[in-house]
């Protein structure tokens, strides 16, 4: 959000002042990112600025609107306080950056990881937060999707505590999602951003697909059957072949009497569902907690030191400046205050004196090396907690029991049988049926490089023609 609407705003004259002071005064905008457009000067001719509570609006782009006063006044902390605006998004060139690593996936989930953070970003950090979202095209920005109404289209896990690690699951299989990585650290006032990572993307790994979507049925000879059928509504992967059974069924008189023509599959929302749960982050409104931005402290805070500090020596240096003749008489009496000093000789190093101060340096290195490797246990805590189940390989012996399935972690490759059909062709034509007979047709949907990746079998009961319809529909 941003005050670009303004197009036409070339100048605010300051005809009517806030407090007899602010011509511009914007305070309490949870959403506001940017003020002008960029080239657009707009000239303040009476009055300064106010600026606070802005959380996503940066101080540097506050500061940049110094050159807009006609008075040419500075502008005051007290004004446009760097530590009541902008504390909610990435500002300044000093902020670090974060280098997250896919360290491992499957197909519904992703095993993030960062590199370690040193000690001084360590004494500050409360936890990381991860964005991440669908992508099918690698040209995602980190601000796409917001508007003024708080939200945005990235999904977001907030992690309270210093792992480095961090899965994000509930991913759909066979996806491409752009993820990027922000950390959470303790300031003096508030809760900031203060290091985030550039864009990256990864792809989840195939799976079983859902269940053929639809089956349509219809039969003109007695002895063939035309099927059409609709492909999975989650692919999960490349569907490679469809296979199709045909047997015949023993209808009860309820199935009889159905019509066949056009099967959609029972229960077909049910097996296909998707989560609907998760929603978007919801990066609004502002805190309602008073304590959390308190307009009055900030101010005071950053103004007490100006107001309390008064030099000691101030009346007497006036004095003493009144005393002055000319410049020669200033000249000696600041040679008449140096402090003469006495030369100074510096002892050689003795023996003891170096092996001292190599004592020391190996102390200090020692320290520092174990410092640093409690800080490094520290990030990697709990590793066990951080991983992700894969498929079980394919067995050798594709007959093998139960129990050799358990001792070789492996899984035994599913029979599969039926007419083999390319994964593009979605229909096919059965024959060689008998006449007004009943008959359940099944289809699979098989993934390409996935083990025993084919989905259930959609189910259909279609009955064939009788002879004398078929001579009917040949006009015999």
């Amino acid at each position: 959000m941003s005050l670009t609407f303004l197009q036409n705003l070339d100048a605010i004259r300051g005809d009517k002042l806030v407090e007899n002071k602010y011509a511009l005064y914007v305070v309490n905008n949870y959403h506001l990112e940017h003020i002008w457009p960029p080239n657009h000067l707009v000239i303040i001719q009476r009055g300064t600025l106010f600026f606070h509570l802005n959380p996503r609006l940066c101080y540097e782009k506050i500061h940049q609107l110094q050159g807009s006063l006609k008075s040419g006044e500075n502008i005051s902390v007290a004004d446009v306080s760097p530590n009541s605006n902008g504390e909610r998004v990435i500002c300044g060139d000093a902020v670090r950056s974060l280098n997250p690593k896919v360290e491992d996936l499957n197909s519904t989930a992703v095993r993030i990881i960062l590199d370690y953070m040193d000690w001084e970003g360590m004494e500050t950090l409360i936890g990381y937060s991860y964005h991440y979202k669908e992508a099918p095209v690698q040209n995602v920005t980190m601000y796409d999707g917001r508007h003024g109404c708080g939200h945005d289209n990235w999904l977001m896990d907030v992690v309270p505590n210093q792992s480095r690690r961090h899965v994000i699951s509930g991913l759909k299989p066979y996806t491409q999602y752009a993820y990027f990585v922000k950390t959470l650290t303790r300031t003096e006032y508030h809760i900031q951003i203060d290091a985030y990572s550039k864009i990256g993307y990864f792809q989840t790994l195939p799976d079983r697909p859902s269940p053929v979507l639809r089956i349509y049925g219809s039969s003109e000879i007695s002895s063939q059957i035309l099927l059409h059928w609709w492909p999975p509504r989650r692919p999960n992967g490349v569907i490679k072949n469809y296979f199709v059974t045909a047997e015949k069924y023993n209808a009860t008189k309820e199935a009889k009497d159905k019509n066949y023509v056009n099967v959609e599959l029972e229960n077909a929302k049910d097996i296909d569902c998707e989560c609907a749960g998760v929603l978007p982050y919801y990066s609004g409104p502002q805190p309602d907690d008073e304590d959390y931005y308190n307009k009055e402290q900030i101010t005071y805070e950053d103004a007490l030191p100006n107001l309390i500090y008064v030099s000691r020596n101030h009346d007497y240096r006036r004095k003493e400046f009144e005393k002055v003749i000319n410049y020669e008489h200033l000249l000696s009496i600041k040679k008449d205050e140096e402090p003469t000093r006495p030369p100074t000789t510096t002892p050689a190093p003795t023996n003891a004196t170096l092996a001292k101060e190599r004592l020391a340096a190996i102390n200090y290195e020692n320290y520092r090396l174990n410092s640093e490797k409690k800080q490094r246990d520290l990030q990697d805590l709990d590793q066990h907690k951080y991983t992700i189940r894969h498929a079980l390989p394919k067995c050798q012996n594709s007959h093998a029991s139960v129990v050799q399935q358990v001792e070789e972690k492996c899984v035994a490759e599913e029979p599969l049988s039926g007419y083999e059909l390319p994964g593009t062709q979605h229909f096919y034509c059965l024959s060689q049926l008998e006449p007004e007979t009943h008959y359940r047709i099944t289809i699979r949907a098989c993934v390409e490089g996935v083990v025993n990746g084919c989905s259930t079998p959609a189910e259909a009961v279609i009955k064939t023609a009788s002879i004398q319809l078929e001579r009917f529909i040949k006009g015999v």
